[in-house]
């Protein structure tokens, strides 16, 4: 059960970077984007 959750958290923590890494590489690719305002 405790492999089960520590898997778990690896698989979120690997998809949250993903997600992440893929916004912010869009905001570099598109600097006139609205929400990337100062």
């Amino acid at each position: 059960m405790f492999l089960f959750i520590i898997l778990a958290a690896l698989a979120a923590g690997a998809v949250g970077a993903t997600v992440r890494a893929l916004t912010n590489d869009g905001f570099r690719a598109v600097p006139t984007d609205p929400r990337r305002l100062p």
